[in-house]
């Protein structure tokens, strides 16, 4: 059978919390329970539907009728599509993802020492990577960005989460693609980003397939190691945050390290000062030989670079190794996790951006580990998201 339409309405909802998901939960005058991008608890807005989730009703806030003593006006006229908790004041958006990651993990029956969100306050500027798409106006092409939850396009000129030099690097571009001539129908996407250097590298992704890179190959200088990587690499987005966390995985980084989703090096090459040999996992041929190239650079003779997919190295591991997890939002695969539960390195140090999918893990895990430190990180300030390090040691 074919997927229901939504029929949207306009209805007044009443906030009373944030939900698990980073969207204001409330009721309507017919007691529905509703999920609501751009409210605050405490407001009461108008908001137009726009599908039924598992947790209630989806909506967009289109007006505020009564406003939330937490309600802060937001930067950004398209703060909705690029970072919804805009219109949140600073101490409540801390305070909101603390008691949301203290609840994700409660549901999975696990207990952590969670005390704060660790920040740098730094509010706005801090993204030093974003995505662009293209549109057209009168003939002339535009910098774009998705509207949340849909195919359609939002002209964008300014962006106030977004580095300084990233915009400018943007606005460059563009220019030159303009001069060019060339039509939006022929662009994909323009992805750029800077290092705290105020260096930039832009690539523009053509729909034939092909690219096109302006400007070398970036460094950043992580807990005095200096990593090199380029603009379409994963890498943090918001390095002054990554290196307070890294601070912390470091006090664990002891012994053999095993790195999985390396990415190019950066988390096992900074902490590496304690460590007897650091072997990185990562699936990516390209990633694989920049990081042969960032340890030669920071002269960790004591490395191995291992190409393959995480879940298929399980028997290199051994009880004396600390292990050190930083996957993509879905997590561990089941393989994996049965891999670590068999194998039961003494250690593991769990990074991710997806604090659901990582309790998930923690609680397959958990006749074999205990959870001794948890710590957050605010690495997307004015979002719903959060980065969660957990240690877990071998009980």
């Amino acid at each position: 059978m074919g997927r229901t339409r939504h029929t949207p309405e306009t209805i007044e909802v009443k906030i009373s919390t944030m939900d698990v998901s980073g969207m204001a939960r409330g009721k309507d005058r017919l007691g529905r329970t509703v999920l609501v991008w751009g409210g605050v608890p405490g407001d009461t807005v108008r908001a137009t539907t726009y599908g039924q989730g598992e947790r209630g009703l989806l909506a967009t806030a289109r007006d505020v009728i009564t406003p939330s003593s937490d309600r802060v006006e937001p930067e950004d006229d398209h703060y909705l599509s690029c970072s919804p908790w805009q219109v949140v004041s600073w101490e409540k958006e801390l305070e909101y993802k603390l008691q949301i990651v203290r609840d994700i993990f409660a549901s999975h029956g696990l207990q952590t020492s969670l005390e704060e969100v660790i920040t740098d306050n730094q509010q706005y500027n801090c993204r030093n990577k974003q995505e662009y798409v293209f549109t057209e106006h009168d003939d002339t092409i535009e910098l774009a960005i998705y509207k949340r939850g849909r195919q359609e396009k939002i002209p964008i000129q300014h962006c106030a989460l977004v580095d300084k030099a990233v915009q400018k690097k943007a606005a460059d571009i563009l220019e030159k693609l303009r001069y060019r001539k060339i039509s939006s129908d022929h662009l994909a996407n323009l992805v750029v980003r800077s290092n705290r250097q105020g260096d930039t590298q832009a690539v523009v992704q053509f729909t034939d397939g092909s690219s096109e890179t302006f400007g070398k190959d970036l460094s950043e200088t992580l807990l005095g190691k200096k990593v090199a990587y380029s603009a379409a690499d994963f890498f943090q987005g918001n390095t002054r945050v990554f290196e307070q966390a890294l601070k912390d995985i470091q006090k664990h980084a002891q012994g053999s390290l095993v790195d999985f989703f390396a990415g190019v090096g950066a988390i096992g090459i900074a902490v590496a000062d304690h460590s007897q040999e650091v072997t990185f996992v990562e699936s990516n041929k390209e990633m694989c030989e920049k990081i042969h190239r960032n340890c030669l650079q920071n002269s960790l003779e004591q490395a191995e670079v291992i190409c393959s997919d995480a879940s298929e190295v399980c028997d290199i591991l051994t009880p004396e190794h600390t292990i050190i997890l930083d996957p993509p939002r879905e997590g561990l695969s089941e393989k994996l996790v049965r891999c670590l539960q068999s194998k039961k390195p003494h250690k593991i140090l769990y990074l991710s951006c997806n604090p659901q999918t990582q309790a998930r893990d923690c609680k397959t895990l958990k006749s074999e580990y205990k959870i001794t430190e948890h710590k957050l990180y605010n690495f997307f300030p004015r979002t719903q998201h959060c980065e969660s390090f957990c240690v877990l040691e071998i009980q």
